[in-house]
């Protein structure tokens, strides 16, 4: 028999694993939110629409409690059930926080102390329930917290279709810090990009369009070849008076964005360099280049 499921916070993340543990024949005894209309609609996206609720107190028939809600609410979450879970002996409470340990669940008060705890963190993005319930089956799971839970963790990545594997407390917030830079901050780089673009077009509205091919076959082929490999473009052939055509016209037209691309270029004039496809003295004319301009900004 699989564990009895609470799901609390049925936001875009919340509706995603809500709907594949459903799916996976998990009996879901409460889906708890703050507004009745939304979280009727959630549910009724998970697949349980009888149990929606805006009623903390529901959690306790649960053996597991899923808490999907922000970083800043995990805290108090777990304060707030303390009450409500007084009377329950082992239960397990899991959370999908990229930056929290598993242990913020566990309050100070002394009818906590013999709370089970876990973090679960799907490495995905989640725009949209229909969305992440269709991109969480292939990607990897984070799973942080006590050893002796790492059995029922794994189990339920493998439900939802992710890869487990274990990461250490103490790497949390570094391990969070690289997913945010492989998802929000490329979605960060293309808007600039794109904006930058948008003002050379004679139709500004063209700009995502043209540069969607050239940013997917770059993320392909950086995962498939590796950085050093893929990385192609002027700074890895050492074109310093293309660099300094760009640093010009930044300077002149868009000095906001003079910053932005000065790091960029810093960091991949380092990968060339590390990839043995850039000669030692370009590396080192670019660097002054780029330290000349920096000075400037």
């Amino acid at each position: 028999m699989k564990e009895r499921i609470a799901l609390i916070g049925p936001g875009r993340l919340g509706q995603a694993v809500g709907a594949l543990l459903q799916q996976a024949g998990y009996p879901i005894t409460a889906i708890v939110g703050r507004d009745q209309q939304r979280t009727r609609d959630a549910a009724q996206f998970i697949g349980a629409s009888l149990m929606a609720t805006t009623d903390l107190t529901r959690c306790n028939r649960a053996e597991v409690i899923l808490c999907c809600v922000g970083d800043d609410q995990l805290a108090p979450l777990a304060d707030a059930l303390v009450d409500t879970l007084a009377d329950s002996l082992a239960p397990t409470l899991i959370h999908f926080s990229g930056r929290h340990r598993a242990d913020i669940l566990r309050p100070a008060d002394p009818r906590a102390a013999h709370w089970r705890v876990l973090s679960l963190h799907p490495l995905q993005t989640f725009a949209s329930g229909e969305q992440g319930l269709n991109s969480l089956p292939g990607s990897f799971c984070a799973i942080e917290g006590h050893d002796d839970l790492f059995p029922l963790g794994a189990k339920l990545a493998l439900e939802l279709g992710c890869q487990p594997f274990r990461l250490r407390s103490e790497d949390k917030e570094r391990y969070h810090a690289a997913a945010c830079m492989a998802s929000n901050f490329v979605t960060t780089l293309f808007h600039q990009a794109t904006t930058l673009m948008a003002e050379t077009l004679e139709d500004p509205a063209m700009a995502t369009t043209v540069l969607a091919p050239i940013f997917q076959t770059a993320a392909t082929n950086t995962l498939n070849l590796g950085p050093h490999k893929a990385l192609t473009g002027p700074i890895v052939r050492g074109d310093i008076d293309t660099i300094r055509g760009h640093l010009n016209q930044l300077a002149e037209h868009n000095p906001e964005r003079l910053p932005f691309y000065l790091e960029l270029a810093e960091q991949t004039r380092q990968l060339a360099l590390e990839s043995e496809r850039l000669a030692p003295e370009q590396a080192t004319q670019l660097k002054e280049l780029l330290g000349t301009f920096a000075s400037k900004s």
